[in-house]
């Protein structure tokens, strides 16, 4: 989902991959990390993948934030690049946890 919007957003004309155009996909992919973070609360014993939700979503925010607050809402594309790899670092442990958590449960 995040990659997506990325890629979307490196796909477009830089003139065009205004935060405004692209607001609700922010909301969309800010509700899935919400919906992950709700699932996991209600396990027991999960500190640590409450923590790597925790960060992903906190650094989700803060490339939201930056793309909201650029000049006419433009982000360019070098830092579209920057952040698609940079949230990489933040999906991947709780893709990896979760995958964890599936083989647990089916041993």
């Amino acid at each position: 989902m995040n990659d997506k919007m990325y890629l979307d957003m490196l796909a477009d004309d830089p003139q065009n991959a205004t935060y405004l155009k692209y607001a609700n996909r922010y909301s969309e992919i800010k509700a899935e990390i919400n919906s992950i973070e709700l699932r996991n609360n209600q396990r027991d014993n999960n500190k640590n993948m409450l923590a790597i939700v925790e960060n992903l979503k906190n650094k989700f925010d803060e490339y939201e934030k930056d793309h909201k607050e650029k000049p006419d809402g433009l982000l360019p594309k070098g830092e579209i690049k920057s952040y698609q790899s940079g949230i990489k670092g933040f999906w991947l442990p709780l893709l990896k946890a979760e995958g964890g958590l599936k083989k647990a449960k089916s041993n």
